[in-house]
Formats: structure tokens, C-alpha cells, sequence
């Protein structure tokens, strides 16, 4: 009996969890395309990535992110057939200075978000999360040197 309940405790637990991913999910999703409606983002791995002007890693994050999807916008990968989209929320909500670094580091495929436009969504501080196309989180708190090896295990042979 002892037995039964642990496991049911188990399951409810780590369904609960899921249920919450998926939420956030699907309201990073909705958000999404009501600011770039025109942009599919169906069979996609979708890399979410927070940073700051003062946060050197983060700004690091965000070049590793940009020159990955410079690789794998348009590649087949396991839990995203249609291939990648980085979206690269600014803690700083995109001041002047944000924008200057933006193109500074030649960030032009990242699609920008505030961080005002999602604290609802993804409240807090935090680095980076990146989802398959089903909304399950495959990573997170990536580091610079870890952002392409990481995605480059999801390309199908």
C-alpha cells in the first residue's frame, strides 16, 4: 500500500511539473506571435535567452546564440524538424544603450523582448532555456561554449 502511494505521490508530482512547462510554453508562444505574427514557429526549437548590457556571460550567451542560429535556422533536429529560433529577452528593456549593443555584437537573427513583455511569463532572473517544438525544456543556464555543442547533438543524421 506504502508502495502504491509513493508512486502516485511520484507521478502527480512530475505531472504537475510538466503541466507548468507547458504553460510557460505556451505563453512564451502566444506572446510570440502577438509581436511577430507573421513568424512560424511550428516544428521549431525555440531558445528563449535573457541578458543584460552589464552581465558580460550573458552578452557572451547571446552571440553563442546568434551564431548558432546562424547554422541551424533552417536544419532537421530531433524535436525540431524546421530547425531553430532564439528569441533574446533584454533585461535592460531595450534602452539605448541595449540597442547599441545589439548592434555591436551583430545580433540580427535573435527576435527582441523585453524584459517587461515577459515578466508575466518567465518572472525573475535567470540565463537562457531552450525547448523542442512540443514545449519540453531541453536545456538550461547554457554557457557561451556550451550554447552550439549543445544543439548540434540535436541534428538527425
Amino acid at each position: 500500500m506504502i508502495y502504491r502511494l509513493i508512486f502516485f505521490t511520484l507521478l502527480l508530482t512530475s505531472t504537475s511539473s510538466v503541466f507548468s512547462q507547458s504553460n510557460t510554453f505556451s505563453q512564451l508562444k502566444n506572446k510570440i506571435h502577438e509581436k511577430y505574427p507573421d513568424l512560424s514557429l511550428e516544428d521549431h526549437i525555440i531558445a528563449v535567452n535573457y541578458w543584460t548590457v552589464d552581465d558580460e556571460q550573458s552578452r557572451k550567451n547571446s552571440v553563442a546564440f546568434e551564431k548558432t542560429v546562424k547554422v541551424y535556422h533552417g536544419a532537421i533536429l530531433k524535436g525540431g524538424r524546421e530547425g531553430m529560433i532564439v528569441i533574446s529577452i533584454n533585461g535592460d528593456n531595450l534602452n539605448p544603450e541595449a540597442t547599441i549593443v545589439l548592434n555591436k555584437e551583430n545580433i540580427k537573427l535573435s527576435f527582441p523582448f523585453t524584459a517587461e513583455e515577459t515578466a508575466n511569463i518567465i518572472p525573475g532572473k535567470w540565463c537562457n532555456v531552450v525547448y523542442d517544438s512540443r514545449g519540453i525544456e531541453l536545456y538550461r543556464n547554457l554557457q557561451d561554449t556550451q550554447v552550439f555543442p549543445s544543439i548540434l547533438n540535436l541534428v538527425t543524421r
